[in-house]
């Protein structure tokens, strides 16, 4: 701690510039050393695949072995997961017998015709026969919505709050069970309908959409009405009054001259008048 006191303030900045570069060197030491053990952390895609497909086949163990205790929920998340990572024939399979043991025939019936496409020559051999049996025995079990009617013709149908989709007849394939339909569509509103459906069964619905009543407080422009024209004013012909002005102007045009002739005679006042010589009358002061 003394030994450097008696230093010259020369020896001092070499020392501090030799403390320096040591500091330096073994920063850059340990930033070399550190740079293959990064390396070392990236794994490769090779790599990367191999820990996801290792990861599939864990998920897809549980799933076997859920599957084999009767735990299906279980089973079908397990299978879920391992088919998100690497879509097979294998997993497919299991998945629609766990969806099957569910009641969830629909996807069922989908995966196994999945299994179907994705199958080697060695799986559809073991496994055809048995894949028939379950797509026949879901395909039975499939329920369905015939849909009548849907008023206005642009509504979405939904069924359980999810887009339905009809087939060429109409219908909506579901599950055994109880679902609500409905349709959705701006500007209108609509009852929900609730159907329970048995195994196999069919039912028919009609959907029809009433116009939303507008609040009259509230005017709401059209942003597709185009611009009207104003109406052209009548004709002046066409209005009664002119016609009037007319009649009465014709009758005081008549008026008028006659009563100028007749203001023009001499006016007879009653009790005021003669007789002429030759017998005719006459007015006061008119012999």
């Amino acid at each position: 701690m003394h030994r450097f006191a008696w230093s010259t303030r020369g020896g001092d900045r070499c020392r501090a510039r030799t403390a320096a570069t040591v500091a330096t060197a073994l920063s850059l030491a340990v930033a070399l050393s550190a740079r293959p053990a990064a390396a070392q952390t990236q794994p490769t895609p090779e790599a990367a695949q191999e820990s996801r497909d290792a990861e599939a086949r864990a998920l897809f163990d549980q799933g076997v072995a859920a599957l084999a205790d009767e735990r299906y929920s279980d089973a079908l998340t397990a299978f879920s997961r391992s088919y998100e990572i690497r879509r097979v024939a294998s997993v497919a399979l299991n998945l629609g017998i766990a969806l099957r043991a569910l009641g969830r025939v629909t996807e069922a019936r989908l995966r196994f015709n999945e299994f179907v496409e994705m199958a080697s020559p060695a799986q559809h051999e073991r496994h055809d026969r048995e894949v028939a049996t379950y797509i026949q025995d879901v395909s039975r079990r499939i329920a369905r919505i015939h849909v009548a009617a849907v008023e206005p013709e642009g509504a979405r149908l939904l069924i359980d709050g999810r887009r339905a989709t009809l087939d060429a007849n109409d219908d909506i394939a579901t599950d055994p069970g109880e679902h609500t339909i409905e349709g959705q569509l701006q500007g209108f509103t609509g009852t929900p309908q609730r159907v329970t459906l048995e195994p196999g069964g069919r039912v028919e619905v009609r959907v029809r959409l009433a116009a939303t009543r507008p609040d009259p407080r509230v005017t709401v422009a059209d942003p597709n009405a185009r611009p009207r024209t104003p109406a052209p004013p009548p004709p002046i012909t066409s209005s009664p009054w002119l016609w009037v002005g007319i009649g009465v102007g014709v009758v005081a045009a008549i008026a008028i001259p006659t009563a100028i002739v007749l203001g023009n005679r001499e006016p007879v006042l009653p009790g005021l008048f003669c007789f002429r010589t030759d017998g005719s009358r006459c007015a006061t002061g008119a012999m």
